[in-house]
């Protein structure tokens, strides 16, 4: 009985790794000798040390604050308690627990206000195995997260265009010198900011958002463009008030008399309609008249309403019109030439219409009176006298030659004394040609291309483009808003000849790199195209896997299984094979900011024959904007504690007499 107690003891020392070379049991015989009560504790105790980690925010923290941890070890001769105080740079000890015994750590305090707090052993429950066995207590702090909302109003103008706002905010808790954190939100009647930190100070700011024909008047932020994120969400309110964006219209006059320049000597009105807006502007003595706050965009058309002269042929001109007001003053010329009439054929000239300046500057009519025929050139807004022969009853036939342009439409209608008439014209009447010019019209394409890592979800794309006139006096736009929501989209009409400047607004999609593709010109007809590049911000994880084991099986593999979810709801799955030896093992995937992953390692493959296999907690994580072109680290201990089916029985065997040594 003696020998095989002895072999037993020997054979359990051995497995244990109590002695420094191995030692077989011979069949000789072998006196038991009394073992004093510190050779039995060196020989069947050991222990364990505790050391803290703490990460916030998932940054590694030195902090001198001290943990309380509870442990319960069970051993077959009893159940031992205690506390430990650590820290992060002071570990704790606790010695004397017997070999095999099954031990339980508990942290009971450690709570940080504004912070959620998650505490991992990377062993909670673990066999007591050797005298130097060492238990990492991993502290997370998370800050506690809050949004605020925004609710965009618009006074002054109608328009479902999205407003852009800025946000900056400081983590007052954040002492490690990290900068602000800045985005911002396109705000389309409402939007949530993404979760940040609880009790950070956010301030919001509002870019110069121009619309096509209003000014920005002032942005109202209420309650106030500082807030304090805390646990409910916080409401704010932009308003952008706009007015209206006018322009206004000069008119002078010229005065001709006999084909001679003259100073006007009387005043003369000239009516005017734009859009809904009618009125008259009185030129006194020559005295140039405005026309004020009349809404940008607006068309506006004038009429002469000044009186003829007695013993003279009036004949009026406006150098321009029809014109579209801008916020830069139209500056018109209303020409009035008087004739002397001799009783002889006039014939006078007058262009309107919104292409004046493209009309030609003289006109040329054939006529007959019986046997006297010619030709004459007519300049617009001026009259021609030719004498006739003096039949009575003579009629004489008045040709207009033919006076179209490429870039307008021309209509044209003949007058007699005042009313309208073909081009039979009795001596001494007062013969009358009126064109009518109307700029033909077209429009320009801008088309999209959108290039992308990872689809964007967005649809809409606002551009504004400028066009500089196609001749003098024509409709060209400034800021013209243009918003593709497909492919591509078509300008208004602009008169053939018109080039802008086509610039493409703020696009950026949240999670996304992007450039704004430089502005193009473009002229009417023609077509420009402005290619998105977005490049999905992204991100890797990896592991490091330690294997803690009472025989090294380091050198193998184990599987870690990561079940991922991106922000357009896309799986991405995987299988990561980790060494035991502490080294990183990194995930091929690229992670877009936003995902959200669950790693877990399968238990299944990490079984070992002879081993009791403790695997690490599954834990989660959330890819975030400070993570962007990095790769994610996080640290895993497997444990592995061997099974010895008869060291149980053996060590009740043993318990009796060491407990008489502990008694004697």
């Amino acid at each position: 009985m003696t020998r095989g107690l002895q072999k037993t003891t020997i054979a359990i020392c051995a497995a244990l790794g109590l002695y420094a070379t191995p030692v077989t049991a011979t069949a000789q015989e072998i006196s038991l000798e009394p073992l004093s009560s510190d050779i039995i504790t060196n020989l069947l105790t050991g222990g364990f040390v505790v050391t803290q980690k703490v990460f916030v925010d998932g940054k590694p923290e030195a902090s001198p604050t001290p943990f309380k941890v509870r442990y319960t070890c069970k051993a077959i001769t009893g159940e031992q308690t205690g506390e430990l105080t650590v820290t992060t740079e002071t570990p704790a000890r606790v010695d004397n627990i017997p070999l095999g015994t099954e031990c339980e750590l508990f942290e009971q305090d450690g709570d940080r206000e504004g912070y959620t707090k998650t505490v991992g052993f990377d062993k909670q429950k673990f066999f007591v195995t050797d005298k130097n066995q060492v238990i990492t207590a991993t502290n997370t702090y998370a800050r506690e997260q809050g949004v605020f909302k925004i609710t965009s109003k618009i006074v002054g103008a109608e328009t479902g265009r999205k407003f852009r706002v800025d946000y900056s905010c400081i983590d007052p808790k954040v002492s490690n010198g990290q900068g602000p954190v800045t985005s911002f939100l396109e705000v389309d009647g409402e939007a949530t900011s993404p979760p940040l930190s609880l009790g950070s100070i956010c301030t919001l700011t509002v870019p110069n958002q121009q619309l096509p024909g209003y000014a920005l008047d002032k942005i109202d932020i209420e309650p106030k463009p500082e807030v304090v994120i805390g646990r409910e969400p916080i409401d704010v309110t932009l308003t952008n008030n706009y007015v209206r964006s006018t322009g206004s219209i000069s008119i002078a006059q010229k005065l001709q008399v006999d084909g001679k320049p003259a100073n006007p000597d009387a005043s003369i009105k000239v009516g005017y309609t734009c859009g809904g807006l009618t009125g008259e502007a009185e030129l006194k003595n020559g005295n140039p008249a405005r026309i004020e706050n009349i809404p940008t965009g607006t068309q506006c058309e004038f009429t002469d309403l000044g009186g003829d002269r007695a013993g003279y042929i009036k004949n009026s001109q406006f150098d321009k019109q029809k014109v579209t007001v801008t916020t830069k003053e139209q500056a018109i010329t209303l020409t009035e030439n008087y004739n002397r009439d001799a009783g002889s054929l006039t014939i006078s000239k007058r262009v309107t219409g919104n292409a004046v300046a493209l009309a030609p500057k003289t006109f040329k009519f054939d006529y007959q009176c019986a046997a006297q025929r010619g030709t004459v050139e007519v300049r617009a807004g001026e009259t021609v006298t030719i004498p006739t022969p003096a039949v009575p009853g003579l009629t004489c036939t008045v040709t207009e030659q033919d006076a179209q342009v490429p870039a307008a439409t021309m209509a044209t209608t003949y007058f007699v004394n005042g009313q309208p008439a073909g081009t039979q014209v009795p001596t001494n009447a007062k013969f009358l040609s009126s064109s009518d010019y109307t700029a033909r019209v077209g429009k320009f394409t801008v088309s999209k291309k959108i290039t992308a890592d990872i689809p964007t979800g967005r649809s809409d794309f606002p551009f504004t483009y400028t066009c500089q006139p196609a001749y003098d006096g024509a409709f060209a736009p400034v800021d013209q808003a243009l918003t593709i929501t497909g492919t591509s989209a078509e300008s208004i009409d602009l008169p053939l000849g018109t080039t802008c400047t086509v610039t493409e607004q703020d696009a950026p999609v949240a999670g996304y790199t992007w450039n704004a593709p430089a502005s193009q010109s473009v002229t009417v007809g023609g077509s420009v195209l402005f290619e998105n590049v977005y490049k999905r911000q992204t991100a890797q994880f990896g592991i490091a896997n330690t294997v803690r084991v009472w025989e090294p099986l380091r050198n193998g593999t184990i599987n870690f299984t990561y079940e991922c979810v991106d922000p357009a709801h896309t799986k991405i799955t995987g299988t990561l094979a980790v060494s035991g030896n502490g080294q990183q093992a990194i995930a091929p995937e690229k992670l877009p900011v936003g995902t959200l992953c669950t790693v877990y390692e399968n238990a299944q493959d990490a079984q070992r024959t002879g081993f009791r296999h403790y695997a690490p907690e599954a834990f989660t994580f959330t890819v975030g904007e400070k993570d962007v072109n990095k790769v994610i680290g996080f640290n895993q201990t497997s444990t592995y504690v061997p099974v010895v089916p008869f060291m149980v029985p053996v060590v009740r065997l043993l318990a009796a007499p060491i407990m008489r040594l502990f008694d004697a």
